[in-house]
């Protein structure tokens, strides 16, 4: 395996979200290198490569971002309203309802967060 060969086989990898020990563990069996070898090219790729790298990983996580957010959405706004509901009719919200609406409101916080950090990494 040369050197090119190597380097495509690295961000193929890592864009599929394998764990940075499993490639260096398969590029030394493949290649033929030592470990600290194989550990010290994956470490250069992976920081001159970043840009590829989340451009291959940025659409399974911007999916799993999305869905996130929808769910977060739906619940808080689920929970808020069946707690308006309880308020307009004197009844306290139990503390179910009231977690809910706060799980709710940090997925949406999270996956934003997430998102926004996954688009700008994919144009540094």
């Amino acid at each position: 395996m040369n050197r090119e060969e190597a380097t495509a086989f690295v961000i193929r990898e890592l864009g599929k979200h394998r764990g940075p020990e499993e490639v260096m563990r398969e590029l030394s069996m493949h290649a033929g290198c030592s470990w600290p070898e194989a550990e010290e090219f994956v470490n250069q790729i992976r920081f001159q490569k970043r840009t590829t790298i989340a451009a291959r990983q940025a659409p399974m996580l911007i999916f799993l971002g999305i869905i996130t957010l929808i769910v977060g959405i739906a619940m808080s706004g689920y929970s808020g309203y069946a707690i308006a509901g309880l308020i307009s009719h004197n009844y306290i919200p139990s503390t179910r309802i009231i977690g809910t609406f706060v799980t709710g409101l940090a997925m949406v916080g999270g996956s934003s967060i997430g998102l926004v950090q996954c688009v700008r990494s994919m144009f540094r």
